[in-house]
């Protein structure tokens, strides 16, 4: 709802400013403050933000470049007013392509906007009123030419994510399942609104006990709830587990709305058709979308994104994704050539078979009813677990010693 003044103002264009009523000063769960209004302000070429939060918080701000990105980090626990007001209000100006936001990391919540040009951040501020509610306020505006800005830090030490286990001598077959995207990066959007991140952790956790239920096997998930995971990290969790598998799970999404079913990748350099290449290209766009600055990453890891899986590797991979499609199709659709190739980087570890399972399309509307059927689901993980021990039984898979 606009207030009379910012309605006065949009009237005679001089300004915007859009306001929510309703303030709520409650203390936040986990002593970390919510985000309990949102306004936007836009005025002579400046674009501002203003977060009031029912409490004292610590804030980041710093720009991104190709795309051109302003990325805001918060240690708060959630929002009572959606960030996705934001994309509205902003996007509905020209001042933004997109506003994406969500869990980056166990402490942190954050929001990013896609620029249509290069910015410059001119003012932050943090007052706190009266209640013991503080407001956060950034102005920025655009420039023709990107530099690299940050300010503020968190001040909050992360919360350590738990590692795997060091590895015994007398070992268990190591299965790392990652469910793709998360917190910040939503992934694929379904007709009815559904998330790929939400599918694929609901996916993740019901093939992990699925395999734990007989025992034999350690498993470890890149993500155990709703934020967001590198893609170098990913690999190298799997790394640092010394996996035995490496089972990546997705659901996709086709503009023609008719594509269903599952179907399984193995890495090559070469996509088997445009379908593949272009979802590829797509996947490894997730670090861009979170805001991550892959500057920031280790020679390490980097090299690992970049680098061609072994051959060996690569042939075990092909195996297993077979074994998956084989397995699937006794019991769910499977899409037409389920067996396909493409240049994921997530798959690229050069020492860990690795797949990365499409479990359906979002984008076709009974697929999307499937995908949060519990009942289709356990079909789905169970077909995946079946492949997975047929698998490791034999001389396929390679046994870390």
């Amino acid at each position: 709802m606009l207030s009379a003044f910012a309605s006065w103002l949009h009237l005679h264009r001089a300004a915007l400013l859009f306001s929510l009523f309703g303030m709520f000063t409650s203390p936040a769960a986990n002593g970390r403050a919510l985000v309990i209004d949102a306004d936007v302000l836009l005025e002579k070429g400046t674009v501002g933000i203003a977060l009031r939060l029912s409490g004292h918080s610590d804030f980041r701000v710093f720009t991104l470049s190709e795309p051109d990105r302003l990325v805001i980090d918060l240690p708060v626990s959630d929002w009572l007013t959606t960030p996705a007001k934001l994309e509205r209000l902003l996007v509905a100006e020209g001042k933004a392509l997109a506003v994406r936001y969500g869990r980056f990391d166990a402490s942190t919540y954050r929001v990013v906007l896609d620029l249509p040009a290069p910015v410059r951040v001119d003012r932050t501020e943090r007052r706190l009123a009266e209640g013991g509610v503080s407001t956060i306020s950034i102005e920025w505006q655009e420039v023709g030419t990107f530099f690299p800005q940050r300010i503020g830090s968190l001040f909050q030490p992360p919360v350590p994510r738990k590692r795997p286990e060091t590895v015994a001598a007398h070992r268990r077959p190591v299965i790392v399942i990652d469910p793709g995207h998360g917190g910040v990066d939503p992934g694929a959007l379904g007709r009815k609104g559904t998330l790929e991140k939400d599918v694929t952790l609901t996916a993740a956790r019901m093939l992990a006990g699925e395999l734990r239920s007989n025992g034999g096997y350690d498993v470890v998930l890149t993500r155990e709830t709703d934020y967001f995971v590198r893609l170098g990290e990913r690999v190298a969790i799997a790394r640092r587990a010394k996996a035995d598998l490496f089972v990546s799970l997705h659901a996709d999404s086709a503009a023609s709305g008719t594509a269903q079913g599952l179907s399984v990748y193995s890495v090559s350099d070469r996509a088997s058709d445009k379908v593949a290449a272009a979802l590829a290209r797509r996947e490894n766009k997730s670090d861009l979308i979170a805001g991550a600055d892959l500057q920031d990453e280790s020679g390490e890891v980097l090299s690992i994104l970049i680098d061609l899986a072994q051959r060996e590797t690569r042939n075990r991979s092909i195996r297993l994704a077979n074994r998956i499609v084989q397995q699937a199709a006794i019991s769910v659709p499977l899409l037409q050539n389920a067996h396909r190739h493409a240049g994921f980087a997530v798959l690229k570890a050069p020492d860990v078979p690795s797949v990365l399972v499409e479990l359906g399309f979002l984008s076709h509307p009974r697929e999307e009813r499937l995908l949060q059927s519990e009942e289709h689901l356990q079909k789905l993980v169970a077909a995946i677990a079946a492949a997975i021990r047929s698998f490791l039984q034999t001389n396929d898979a390679r046994t870390n010693q």
